[in-house]
């Protein structure tokens, strides 16, 4: 066998097995529940010959919800990580501005 030859066999063989991967992914994707019409289009990604598998895994979502005690359901949402409100330092603040203040005036 020449060297063409067998670079044409490896890259055949890896062709069969993505394409083999993308039906399987494909069996995987109709048993699951959801729309029809988004089943059909992820199966049209699916089988773009060599890249489909690729691109489906990038925009296939197969995580579980988070359970409803670890959502941060809360009033006033997640922009502050945990650190409080946005008023909890008002007054210290404050004081720190007219000590800030006082400072300066001073001669």
């Amino acid at each position: 066998m020449t060297d063409l030859a067998a670079q044409n066999a490896f890259l055949i063989i890896c062709f069969f097995a993505i394409e083999i991967y993308a039906v399987f992914l494909g069996v995987k994707l109709f048993k699951k529940k959801g729309h029809m019409a988004v089943k059909l289009l992820m199966t049209l990604v699916l089988f773009i010959p060599f890249l489909g598998p690729i691109f489906y895994l990038f925009i296939s979502d197969d995580t579980p919800a988070q359970p409803r005690r670890m959502q941060n359901r809360s009033v006033g949402g997640s922009n502050l990580w945990g650190w409080g409100s946005y008023g909890d330092n008002k007054r210290a603040e404050a004081e720190y501005r007219s000590k800030k203040n006082m400072e300066k005036s001073d001669p």
